[in-house]
């Protein structure tokens, strides 16, 4: 059995065995391609295929091996590690996004107030309807358009800075490409990705069974990603 890096410290350096040394050089290159964002084009695939088939967003300090283990697993282990996550990190999430839009802070209230009380047929749509309108004043373009998004489109090749986010190129690529964010699919497009938020079937009121705790997260997510993700993208800022 692997031992991790606090065992390996409390035991010794000089126990370490070849595999360690081996993994521990594995992790250093790891590191190195971070910090010089040269991953490889598998993680770029990986975060299309959570935002897709799952309807999660990655978050901003998400490590990429993160990923593997609940793509692999399945719907469930997926849902429960994002709403475990953002279920820790929601207060944080209310109290930054109405401190960077005191214009709005009174509807991001409402939206996470609604949350709180399990109320999710009411705070879905609020998160939805935050989130359009959030991106289109930081963009100027339309989330949930399958049309590319041009502005966000290359935003990390322009700013060097972004380079130390490891997923940064990914996070905004799922969603700047226009194919992947899917909350305007057709009837056909929602049967092939059942698991993503259909922002039209929930906002025109063709979904009537969208309040749940998953669906909350997942709105939750979409909103994240721009309070956090698109806005550091654009301003350079946390």
């Amino acid at each position: 059995m692997s031992r991790t890096f606090a065992q390996i410290e409390k035991d010794g350096y000089d126990t370490l065995t070849e595999e360690e040394i081996s993994n521990f050089n594995s992790t250093l290159l790891l590191f190195h391609n971070a910090v010089h964002h040269k991953w490889p084009k598998e993680w770029g695939e990986a975060s299309d295929v959570l935002l897709r088939n799952f309807g999660w967003h990655i978050r901003l300090w998400m490590h990429p091996n993160d990923l593997i283990p609940f793509i692999k697993i399945g719907d469930d282990e997926v849902d429960k590690y994002f709403v475990r996550k953002l279920r820790w990190a929601a207060l944080r999430i209310q109290w930054q996004a109405g401190k960077r839009f005191p214009h709005r802070r009174k509807m991001i209230n409402s939206a996470f107030n609604a949350h709180w009380q399990g109320n999710y047929l009411a705070s879905i749509p609020l998160f939805l309807t935050l989130s359009e309108g959030l991106f289109r004043e930081l963009t100027g373009e339309d989330l949930f358009s399958k049309k590319p998004k041009f502005k966000m489109a290359g935003v990390v090749k322009r700013r060097q800075e972004l380079k130390v986010v490891p997923m940064m190129i990914h996070i905004i690529d799922a969603v700047s490409n226009g194919d992947i964010i899917g909350l305007r699919f057709s009837n056909d497009e929602y049967l092939r990705y059942p698991n993503v938020l259909s922002r039209n079937k929930i906002l025109h009121g063709a979904d009537y069974a969208y309040g749940n705790k998953v669906n909350a997260y997942k709105a939750i997510s979409q909103f994240e990603f721009v309070t956090e993700s698109v806005h550091m993208a654009l301003t350079g800022t946390e």
